[in-house]
């Protein structure tokens, strides 16, 4: 893990300091491409799964079974790393828009969200929980942030929020919200937020 956080910051570079996401551009010798679901290039402004090919992507790993999901041959005369990260390309360089998985590094540990949401939803007090990585608001952060949405029992037990935190990635910030938007059928909360 540690070694794909340091290709990005080997082969990516921004320059830009204005306000809004950082945009991104490749240092010389590396290439890159943006690829739709079907594999096909995905148009400018369109998020796809960035690739990327040059001298820092390793051959694979030990396990067979995960290079051949992760690394792909040797297409076009390179060895292509599938980051798993959504990216869009525009007319300033790259993007990054999300994941394109159900996984997020949190305090530097890659953290499965289906798991974690399933984790929640066993937690006594707990009605409702979605779990969704959520573009960052810093100016100077790229990637993407842990954001769970939890619907307490009413009347809400007073340790609930010590109940969470024991689940809950160290470091991570409690905020109470008081309207989230339910599905009026099931009263769960609604699953495009």
């Amino acid at each position: 893990d540690l070694l794909i956080s340091t290709e990005y910051w080997l082969c990516l570079y921004s320059g830009r300091e204005s306000p809004g996401p950082a945009v991104f551009r490749p240092l010389p010798g590396i290439q890159l491409r943006i690829l739709q679901p079907n594999g096909q290039p995905a148009a400018s402004n369109a998020p796809g799964e960035l690739h990327l090919a040059g001298p820092m992507v390793c051959k694979g790993y030990s396990d067979a079974a995960v290079t051949q999901k992760t690394f792909l041959g040797h297409e076009g005369g390179a060895w292509w790393y599938r980051t798993r990260d959504l990216a869009q390309r525009t007319g300033d360089g790259i993007r990054f828009v999300g994941r394109a998985d159900a996984t997020l590094k949190v305090g530097g540990a890659w953290m499965d969200l289906h798991e974690l949401q399933m984790k929640l939803q066993h937690v006594e007090g707990v009605r409702d929980v979605i779990v969704r990585c959520v573009p960052k608001t810093s100016t100077t952060a790229a990637g993407s942030g842990l954001c769970v949405f939890v619907v307490p029992d009413i009347p809400m037990p007073p340790t609930l929020w010590h109940r969470l935190r024991r689940i809950l990635p160290v470091g991570t910030y409690l905020e109470p919200l008081l309207f989230l938007p339910l599905n009026p059928v099931t009263h769960k909360i609604a699953q495009k937020l």
